[in-house]
């Protein structure tokens, strides 16, 4: 009887040390990460640091009509070279610069400046509720590259006038 009450225990045992890890094995566990979430501010300044190398100090005669953005700020000089290039347009919508972007505005943004197509939201629901973080910068690394040598290419020929055509030299 005490060996069977015995050999009882130990399969007890052994029973919850099992299930204990099976559970443990399958459960999911999700480590919030450390990593910045993007914002508006930060998306448009990367896009106006990534651009200005060859841009003419003549930029910075652009009066912005966006009302939410200082004129001594970061993102004030940004948009003013984005706007030069016309890559966004110069309306009277606010910015809203320290909002969080989702993947989806991430990409939509990223579109509009870069003038490609990067994603279909249709195969991927979760990219309107999922929050872009800086290491989403990194993606558009190489696009912005690629670019760069056409911002370069077309600002040496025409230095002096800017009109439809520069537009369409670049893309």
């Amino acid at each position: 009887m005490k060996t069977l009450f015995s050999f009882l225990a130990i399969l007890f045992l052994l029973f919850l040390n099992i299930s204990s890890s099976f559970a443990f094995s399958n459960t999911i566990t999700i480590v919030p990460t450390n990593e910045k979430q993007l914002t508006r501010e930060d998306l448009l300044n990367y896009f106006g640091d990534s651009i200005s190398s060859k841009i003419p100090k003549s930029y910075t005669y652009i009066n912005l009509n966006i009302p939410d953005v200082p004129k001594t700020s970061k993102l004030y000089s940004s948009l003013q070279k984005l706007i030069f290039l016309d890559l966004i347009d110069n309306s009277k919508s606010k910015i809203l610069p320290s909002k969080l972007l989702t993947e989806y505005e991430f990409y939509k943004i990223s579109e509009k400046i870069l003038k490609v197509d990067i994603i279909d939201e249709a195969k991927d629901p979760s990219l309107k509720t999922n929050k872009a973080t800086i290491s989403y910068l990194k993606n558009l690394e190489e696009i912005i590259a690629a670019r760069q040598n056409s911002y370069s290419d077309v600002l040496d020929s025409s230095k002096e006038t800017r009109n439809v055509e520069f537009k369409k030299q670049i893309f």
